[in-house]
């Protein structure tokens, strides 16, 4: 008798309900990528999400994989503004090192909108088809705009992460700033407005 071959079950696929920075901030992900198992940056997953990540998930791709398919993504605005003065907000994640006399410093972030108006964002795509660029050359100005002027533009609200002892302090400097945001929201929300109110423009991108 032969014997019959038997095939091995597939392995499930499990839906994705989000992508990973629609829930965490992006100060926690490059935390991740550097520390997946230490027990303060998953307690600051436990925070952000209300769950913990199982014990047996230690790598980044894992935790990666178990917040996409676990976590809802946080409820956003609509993407595309309803406001006459606001065509696209980008979703902008800012930190800083505050130093200070006292020989303390403190990790900082936050998170604000980065608005384009119509005008903006026009006189931007119009730029780069005459210069014969493309959609990619648009994102990227937008791009290059907000990390120059994010930090003048926005006023996030910016938290603590980590604690701290003193009797008193005078704050007199404050560096490393950063700001980081999401390129694939920007090319989806560009994208969306253009083919709503400028579809023209976006064949010519």
């Amino acid at each position: 008798m032969n014997a019959i071959a038997m095939m091995p079950e597939p392995v499930p696929v499990l839906e994705r309900k989000c992508v990973i920075h629609e829930v965490l901030a992006m100060s926690l992900i490059e935390l991740l990528k550097l520390a997946p198992r230490n027990p303060l940056v998953r307690g600051l997953i436990l925070a952000q999400t209300g769950q913990m990540p199982p014990v047996e998930y230690e790598t980044y791709e894992q935790i990666k994989d178990w917040v996409e398919t676990t976590c809802q993504k946080k409820a956003r605005p609509p993407q595309v503004s309803t406001d006459n003065d606001t065509a696209v907000a980008i979703r902008v994640e800012f930190s800083e090192m505050e130093y200070g006399k006292a020989s303390y410093s403190v990790s900082r972030s936050g998170a604000e909108d980065f608005h384009f108006t119509p005008e903006d964002l026009l006189e931007m795509a119009e730029v780069c088809v005459g210069n014969g660029d493309g959609f990619d050359a648009l994102v990227r100005a937008i791009e290059s705009k907000i990390s120059h002027e994010a930090w003048e533009q926005c006023e996030p609200d910016m938290d603590n992460y980590g604690d701290y002892e003193y009797d008193s302090h005078d704050s007199d400097n404050s560096d490393n700033s950063s700001v980081e945001f999401s390129t694939t929201e920007i090319e989806e929300l560009v994208r969306n407005y253009l083919t709503q109110h400028h579809p023209d423009l976006l064949e010519q991108l």
